[in-house]
């Protein structure tokens, strides 16, 4: 009698757990959008405000090359802390073991001259910043 009772309450909640988790995953890989660069803008000059001098010569070493595709870009974009993150085809896959790399960009000041704080995330470390820029921008920025 409580077997009974059991696989009756039992079957029909494991079968609403998969109904309602289902749409969560397909929904979780449809979030990222394609990239579109001159949504970015185009600066007449840049300077460089702060910089990690670890990450930064390992960004501009090594691992620029990793960041290099701007055809197959995909983003998602935070509206209330202006963070960007975008996601990079990784050229080395079988090498680092993961699909993508990633950079995360962080909005501050304005559209028209805008401070950039740059992080990355290549395999499955952890986030490190890189550098903070700021923009003086022909063409501003969307984000």
């Amino acid at each position: 009698m409580k077997r009974t009772f059991i696989l009756k309450l039992l079957l029909p909640l494991s079968f609403l757990a998969f109904v309602l988790l289902t749409p969560i995953e397909a929904s979780a890989n449809t979030n990222w959008k394609h990239l579109d660069m001159n949504s970015l803008g185009y600066a007449s000059k840049q300077k460089v405000l702060k910089y990690n001098s670890v990450n930064w010569g390992e960004f501009e070493g090594d691992r620029q090359d990793l960041f290099k595709d701007t055809k197959h870009v995909e983003y998602k974009y935070t509206k209330h802390s202006r963070t960007m993150v975008m996601r990079y085809k990784n050229p080395q896959r079988y090498y680092l073991k993961t699909k993508y790399n990633y950079r995360k960009l962080i909005f501050r000041h304005g559209h028209q001259t805008p401070i950039i704080t740059y992080y990355m995330k290549v395999g499955h470390d952890k986030w490190k910043f890189v550098n903070t820029i700021q923009f003086w921008m022909k063409k501003p920025i969307k984000y």
